[in-house]
């Protein structure tokens, strides 16, 4: 496994359409290391125990809204961003 890529697996459909149903997403975990997230950058964040799925609404400070429709204007402190995701596979 190399350090700045991991592969999460979404379980359900709450993700849909951005992410389908049990989807692996490949997540970059530098991207923002160096760069800043921009609006509408797909993003993976931790919560608590969970990593969630999320849609950049605003960049400074990093506001998102979860893709299942739940939560809106959720504000992310940066520490908590896992990565921008890269690109999904079955």
């Amino acid at each position: 496994r190399w350090q700045g890529v991991e592969v999460f697996r979404m379980a359900g459909s709450c993700m849909e359409p951005a992410v389908g149903a049990e989807r692996r997403v490949v997540v970059n975990k530098l991207a923002y290391r160096w760069g800043e997230p921009e609006a509408g950058d797909l993003v993976i964040y931790r919560e608590g125990e969970k990593r969630v799925v999320a849609l950049v609404d605003a960049a400074a400070p990093v506001t998102v809204s979860q893709l299942s429709g739940e939560r809106k204007g959720v504000v992310v402190p940066r520490e908590a961003l896992v990565g921008r995701v890269w690109l999904q596979t079955r």
